[in-house]
């Protein structure tokens, strides 16, 4: 058998059926049958030529590709008085085949007939072009990635140099290593941030090897599609239930850091597989929700609206970079990157970017924003037993916030991941003067602000910059949290509500008052004359 090079022709299986004059012309007919299906102890899976996947067949539906009429007669030469008749689908059904496994090798042969394997992962658009050099192309080409360039630096990084070099490493690992955090692009609609993934499954690396979809269950019921791949962009996410967002991000948890996914079609059970690709999340939905616990797992970049509307700019970067030869030029130059800082690549060191803090922020853990209000904000340390810890916080509005009850057990363990709180064990004097063994915590003000800094906990909004003049861990608030205002600092100073706004004042018409009052050259009587008393 060969690897089949031409799409599977049922017109043509059907002439060669009606041609059959004896067993020769029969196992012709087989061989090409088995040339494009194979049987494993997973199903039947057809070799697609057009987009060169194997995709899995239920036994149910054979009958579309191997329908009724393709059946040949001949006299066999064991009996040559009596004509057989062969059945192509009947055969394929009851005939024993042997079981293929599988593979996942990028650039390696579709199929093994020795080995009995097919490779569920495809073949790059341009091979691996080892003795090619990025140099050798031409200075238009390069232009051309240099444009490219330039608007992932613009519009994914809004020109930001530490986000750009990280963004550029990450997409010289596609194919060669498996990272283990996704890009997260949130924009508004026509930044142009999609057209680089476009770039890259059309002309750098194939439309084999790139999945681009904005189906939902792809994500969290139907990912056979994702096998083999090198990158899967999950384009357009939407915004979904609370029980789907649940779902769904704990699908895409496994789907970002596994090794392994579980690949399932529509009807078909799931199997075990390789996890081959990186993951890119582009919406201009709120998709995804990031918190203490799986910020690490979302690299979230500043993406750039300047962009929007710019019809002669993306006219100029489509003509000269949407193309196999501008992608072939990006394809060396991410390969060399790849060896210059890809092998070594960590993908942990990442700039907390503004998109990260706005995320972050919305979704606080309430103790932590609770910390960094009562505490942080005003120039305190911690110094406190778990018992005044919890008993105030429970007091705040920041309790309210939590989506369940926080036990004390809970917020012992949740103050314990902050890492310059230091906690002893021992004794402590209850209110009604028993002696019993708790908690203390204790962290300086300058430690609690550089963590909470570092973490991108703090937010430019909340107003919160560290004076090193003002150092003080004590703790001076009353045991029941009375002198504490629980609503966080406002954006902006306002007035109270029932302060009446100035009136506007009416520019034409102080001119004419102007000319026309007793004291035209005191401003106060010009005012005054018009009613305003609000100065």
């Amino acid at each position: 058998m060969d690897i089949p090079t031409e799409p599977f022709n049922l017109n043509k299986l059907g002439d060669m059926c009606l041609a059959i004059k004896d067993e020769h012309d029969v196992h012709r007919c087989q061989g090409y049958i088995q040339d494009y299906f194979y049987h494993t102890f997973h199903g039947i899976f057809f070799y697609n030529i057009d987009s060169l996947q194997f995709n899995v067949i239920d036994e149910k539906n054979i009958r579309q590709y191997l329908p009724d009429g393709l059946v040949g007669r001949y006299l066999p030469a064991s009996a040559p008085e009596k004509v057989k008749i062969w059945k192509a689908r009947q055969w394929f059904q009851n005939h024993v085949f042997d079981r293929y496994q599988f593979v996942t090798k990028l650039n390696a042969p579709p199929i093994d007939f020795v080995k009995k394997t097919i490779n569920m992962m495809g073949r790059l658009k341009f091979g691996d072009l080892d003795s090619s050099k990025y140099d050798d192309c031409s200075d238009q080409t390069k232009k051309a990635v240099e444009m490219m360039l330039s608007h992932l630096k613009e519009v994914w990084c809004s020109g930001n140099e530490e986000q750009y070099e990280y963004v550029l490493t990450w997409l010289s690992c596609l194919g060669r290593r498996k990272v283990k955090s996704a890009l997260y692009l949130q924009s508004l609609e026509q930044t142009g941030k999609s057209l680089v993934v476009e770039f890259l499954k059309g002309h750098v690396f194939g439309k084999s090897i790139v999945s681009m979809t904005d189906d939902i269950e792809s994500i969290s019921k139907y990912t056979q599609s994702f096998e083999g791949k090198i990158l899967v962009n999950i384009n357009e996410m939407p915004c979904v239930s609370t029980g789907q967002f649940m779902q769904v991000m704990n699908k895409l948890k496994t789907l970002i850091t596994d090794s392994t996914f579980i690949a399932r079609a529509m009807y078909q059970q799931g199997r075990e597989t390789e996890n081959t690709f990186n993951l890119i999340l582009t919406s201009n939905n709120d998709a995804i929700g990031v918190s203490t616990t799986n910020n690490k797992r979302y690299k979230m970049l500043d993406v750039s609206n300047a962009r929007i509307g710019d019809h002669k700019y993306f006219n100029s970067l489509c003509k000269a970079a949407m193309n196999d030869s501008a992608g072939r030029a990006f394809f060396l130059w991410l390969k060399e990157r790849y060896q210059q800082y890809g092998k070594y690549f960590n993908a942990d060191k990442f700039p907390k970017t503004l998109a990260f803090k706005d995320k972050i922020n919305e979704k606080l853990n309430p103790l932590y924003r609770f910390i960094k209000f009562k505490f942080i904000k005003k120039g305190k340390g911690l110094d406190m037993a778990l018992p005044e810890i919890y008993s105030r916080f429970q007091k705040s509005t920041y309790a309210a916030e939590s989506r369940q009850e926080k036990t004390k057990i809970k917020v012992s363990k949740e103050l314990q991941q902050i890492r310059p709180i230091q906690y002893t064990r021992k004794d402590y004097t209850m209110s009604n003067g028993k002696v019993t063994k708790c908690y203390f915590y204790k962290a300086s003000y300058k430690d609690l602000f550089d963590e909470f800094t570092k973490q991108g906990w703090i937010h430019e909004v909340d107003n919160i910059e560290y004076d090193d003049e003002t150092d003080d861990d004590s703790d001076d608030e009353t045991d029941d949290g009375s002198d504490e205002t629980d609503d966080d600092p406002p954006l902006a100073d306002s007035s109270s509500e029932s302060a009446e706004p100035p009136p506007e004042l009416d520019i034409a018409a102080l001119d004419r008052a102007a000319t026309a009052a007793p004291h035209k050259d005191d401003p106060l009587s010009v005012m005054f004359s018009l009613g305003v008393t609000n100065i």
